[in-house]
């Protein structure tokens, strides 16, 4: 007797398996279709999303938000876009679910638009105002006034950054990284200088009181044959610290990985914004940081004159290089300026085949 299509045993076997096995092949089918819809559509939704960012970025939002706080607008008028904790919480989400569904850290997304450099400096000074100090057993970090009152990323950009207006069309050659700024009360002349500068006064400069780090940093740069005391240096320089916190208390040491990871997301948004030849980093610590790589032997590898080498992973065709601190610790550490000489002129005669010279 033969047996009918629709019966589900056949000589004894019962094959229930592959009906159960069945309906999760259809689900799982369904799902992904759906799935792959909503990332579709999320995707999709980065036109508005940008588009928002830019709001929460304008004079309007602050506009907005200074109503806000006067009680100007209607109780009826819905404005969760006003809260600054709800706004940047959902952007950092959207990053998120971005790199989650394979949007690529290694290359500028082609869909994505770069932020300006201003929306990066507005953003990292809001999200600043909320974490309020932080810090450790051996350092705290706030956000100083004098840079919340700025309009640049960093304190020390106004030694070399501040002072381009083209900065989004042609940004930077060079991006050079320190770890942290230091204590702005222990440091009050340059706090000065960089207040008469905020205030326009064409003849104030950064620095008038160079220290050995900074005397030291003037001669290392004429490896690359720029004049760091001066606007136009000779190439486009842009210098900025990792971490955008700045100490009370003591003024070096107790700075963790954890701490500089605080503000690895402006980070990221700086180097898409400057869009920088190569990136320096001065330091281990902010090495480590900005590639997101173990730096094992890295003062051994510098004593030898020869920099550490990494892609950035933001963008995999920017060459990152680690180099000792340029402090008197940082320069003995590795046997010296005439060692840390080398080791830049090696990163500048690279530079000249990156640029194509």
């Amino acid at each position: 007797m033969c047996r009918g299509i629709g019966d589900s045993r056949v000589m004894g076997k019962d094959f229930n398996h592959l009906s159960e096995m069945e309906e999760i092949f259809d689900k799982v089918l369904q799902t992904q279709s759906a799935f792959e819809k909503v990332i579709e559509e999320y995707r999709d939704l980065q036109t508005v999303v940008r588009k928002l960012d830019a709001y929460y970025s304008s004079k309007q939002w602050k506009d907005d938000y200074v109503m806000d706080e006067r009680g100007e607008i209607p109780a009826d008028v819905k404005r969760g876009v006003l809260s600054e904790d709800g706004i940047y919480n959902m952007l950092e989400r959207n990053k998120e679910i971005m790199g989650m569904i394979g949007e690529k850290a290694d290359e500028f997304p082609a869909s994505a638009k770069a932020p300006t450099y201003h929306e990066v400096v507005k953003k990292a000074q809001a999200a600043a105002k909320i974490r309020g100090e932080y810090g450790n057993k051996d350092v705290r970090l706030y956000p100083c006034k004098t840079w919340l009152d700025s309009d640049q990323i960093n304190l020390w950009t106004y030694w070399q950054g501040y002072q381009y207006k083209d900065i989004d069309e042609k940004g930077v050659d060079i991006l050079l990284v320190g770890q942290d700024w230091g204590n702005p009360e222990k440091d009050e002349r340059t706090i000065a200088r960089i207040e008469a500068i905020q205030a326009g006064k064409s003849n104030s400069f950064y620095n008038d009181h160079a220290s050995i780090t900074d005397k030291n940093l003037k001669e290392l740069f004429k490896c690359f044959g720029c004049d760091i005391e001066k606007a136009d240096p000779g190439q486009r320089l842009f210098f900025t610290n990792y971490s955008l916190g700045y100490r009370k208390g003591s003024e070096q040491g107790g700075m963790t990985k954890d701490l500089l990871h605080e503000d690895e997301s402006f980070f990221d948004d700086l180097v898409r914004a400057l869009n920088p030849k190569i990136i320096i980093c001065l330091g281990k610590i902010t090495y480590e940081a900005v590639t997101r790589e173990k730096a094992s032997g890295f003062v051994k590898q510098l004593r030898t004159g020869k920099p550490m080498i990494a892609s950035s992973p933001v963008c995999k065709n920017i060459k990152v290089y680690g180099v000792a601190h340029c402090g008197a610790l940082g320069a003995n550490n590795v046997g010296g300026m005439p060692v840390m000489l080398k080791t830049w002129n090696a990163i500048a005669k690279d530079y000249k085949k990156i640029c194509g010279k």
